[in-house]
């Protein structure tokens, strides 16, 4: 078998993507066991297990192409005997039968049976049984709707172990930890005659696409950067990633026909190469970055370039001929010493500050107890600079003339109303409320003595506001995030609209309206 075929088996049109009681060739077998990494989710399907002493339908629920197959498989024999496996809950390989008669059928053999049985089953498979199953297994019916609409399935004869209870990624400081995807690398790019991949690269020709790709992986700091950069996926476009998706990608990226940093921000066929796309670095804009692109493409090469570039095609065998591509080279690998560093000079630019100030409050949010004043300095600076800041910039759009302390209430006929806005972060909700997902975290606010929150804050979010508070004005382009936001600010001028102190402008003049409770009269003050 050559390295081609080896990683072609990590392509999810490989035959040998999808796994089952009785398949796999030798070599995939052999491949499939050196690779796979035992994940969380996997030690809770077996603790569950032994720890059973009574019947029970133990259910692993995930999305396609996670790795319920795989764990089945690795368990089936240890524990067939005394539990009842059923792999695939989401088809029916009866043709008179569709998945949900099938799951009828086994959930009654079930109940009749005497051994508990372990069932892997896709969210979406769940909640159509839980819609469409039979009446007689109303019971079953009910514990799926439960834990579907995230309540705690208390009853004991239903439990569910889900993948999403398993983070794809971890968050330490400005190290961002990735538990499956980063050892799973680790494992791909391990020089070691028992890693396959790593044995048929040794003797496969030099010189080619593939294997250039493959030394340039077997970079740790570039397999770092992927994490990230799969993490940032996983951030803005709500990037799903299973382990079939993630193979995918390693052998998109190995054996496209370019190079490696190419593949990456190039590739086609997959959601998550869209994603990574949006996430190109040639899409940074800066003089440097500009000036070497402009000067690179038309040959004029520095001498610190050409030094950098001979060694990178002496070290990698790298003939890059698109100035982009070198910037995608820089991006990738900003974090390896390499010949003279030239691609240094470039990492400010290539910095993501939007997802480095999207993980630093992330954490502030995760890790404020209440105590700690540096942490509640850091909070209020940003509710107050960058939250609040947008909140009211963008409800005041529509009238700018107002001070910044005021919330604009309505422009009739070009009367602008608006009020004192006394809007707080709670911070002292924090300490309780730590963030439970990473795609978010939610804040709270006080407006006056009234209390406005949970409202999350993703990271299309936190750009949206960042942009406002530089002037941008929000668009239909800009869909769910701006509802959000909307939703936000009406609530809030809901609160404000209860005040005592109207102010009205038009053509540079401004008058006062008191509600004056106690004299049963409004007093107006010209200003």
């Amino acid at each position: 078998m050559s390295l081609k075929q080896t990683i072609e088996m990590l392509s999810k049109g490989s035959a040998q993507a999808v796994t089952t009681l009785n398949s796999s060739s030798v070599d995939a077998e052999k491949l499939k066991n050196y690779l796979y990494v035992k994940t969380p989710i996997e030690k809770s399907l077996i603790g569950t297990i032994e720890e059973s002493t009574k019947k029970r339908i133990i259910f692993l629920c995930g999305s396609s192409g996670d790795g319920k197959s795989e764990i089945f498989c690795r368990i089936h024999n240890k524990y067939s005997s005394t539990f009842e496996f059923h792999l695939d809950a989401t088809h029916s390989f009866d043709p008179g039968k569709d998945a949900i008669q099938t799951l009828d059928d086994k959930f009654a053999e079930y109940k009749k049976a005497t051994k508990p049985l372990v069932v892997g089953i896709n969210i979406g498979m769940l909640g159509n049984f839980a819609a469409e199953g039979d009446l007689a297994h109303s019971d079953i019916k009910r514990s799926i709707s439960k834990f579907l609409s995230g309540q705690d399935v208390s009853n004991a004869e239903h439990v569910f172990i889900n993948f999403e209870q398993s983070p794809k990624f971890n968050l330490k400081g400005d190290l961002i930890e990735a538990p499956f995807i980063g050892p799973l690398l680790k494992r791909i790019c391990a020089m070691d005659d028992k890693n396959p991949i790593y044995a048929q690269w040794k003797n496969s020709p030099d010189g080619t696409d593939l294997s250039r790709n493959y030394a340039l992986l077997c970079v740790p700091e570039v397999q770092q950067r992927i994490c990230s950069l799969l993490f940032y996926a996983h951030l803005k476009f709500d990037q799903f990633l299973t382990a079939r998706t993630v193979l995918d990608f390693v052998y998109q990226i190995l054996g496209g026909k370019g190079s490696l940093f190419d593949n990456i921000f190039c590739g086609k066929g997959s959601e998550l190469f869209d994603s990574l796309r949006m996430l190109d670095p040639c899409h940074a804009r800066s003089k440097s970055l500009d000036l070497f692109q402009v000067k690179t493409s038309l040959g004029l090469i520095s001498p610190e370039f050409q030094v950098f570039r001979d060694d990178i095609r002496s070290e990698f065998g790298l003939e890059l001929t698109e100035s982009r591509s070198w910037v995608r080279l820089f991006y990738v690998m900003q974090d390896v010493e390499l010949s003279n560093n030239f691609h240094h000079r470039f990492r400010d630019d290539l910095k993501r500050e939007l997802f480095d100030e999207f993980r630093d409050i992330w954490q502030l949010h995760r890790d404020y107890d209440g105590d700690n004043k540096e942490k509640r300095t850091r909070l209020r600076k940003f509710y107050n600079d960058t939250f609040i800041s947008a909140v009211t910039s963008f409800a005041n759009r529509f009238a700018p003339e107002i001070q910044r302390d005021r919330f604009l209430l309505g422009k009739p006929n070009g009367f602008a109303l608006s009020a004192n806005s006394p809007i707080q972060p709670e911070l002292s909700r924090l300490a309780s409320e730590a963030p439970t997902q990473l795609r978010s975290f939610d804040t709270y606010l006080k407006v006056g003595d009234e209390k406005i929150g949970p409202v999350p804050v993703s990271v299309s979010f936190l750009e949206l506001a960042r942009k406002i508070n530089h002037g941008y004005r929000p668009n239909t382009h800009d869909k769910t995030t701006v509802v959000k936001l909307e939703e936000l600010v009406e609530g809030i001028r809901r609160i404000v609209r209860k005040t005592d102190w109207l102010y009205i402008q038009t053509d540079g003049s401004e008058w006062k309206l008191e509600n004056n409770e106690y004299e049963d009269e409004i007093i107006v003050e010209r200003r």
